[in-house]
């Protein structure tokens, strides 16, 4: 049995737009970091995993929703 990970960056985030290193806060995605995530999400098919894991930061949740969404329910 192979077991793969894939490690995804969240996108730009409202701090990042402004050249801020944020570590630990929660900073959510800034509007040009949501547009761009969308147009990736739709350009590329992302692996189908069984256990997906991210920071609980609002970066990083938006950005797996985003990722997630691509996935149809029945499979």
């Amino acid at each position: 049995m192979t077991m793969r990970i894939y490690m995804i960056r969240h996108a730009q985030s409202t701090a990042n737009s402004m050249k801020v290193w944020t570590g630990q806060t929660n900073a959510g995605l800034s509007e040009a970091g949501a547009a761009a995530l969308r147009a990736i999400c739709a350009r590329y098919d992302y692996p189908r995993c069984d256990l997906y894991f991210s920071s609980p930061l609002r970066r990083c949740t938006e950005s797996m929703e985003c990722y997630l969404s691509g996935f149809k329910a029945d499979g």
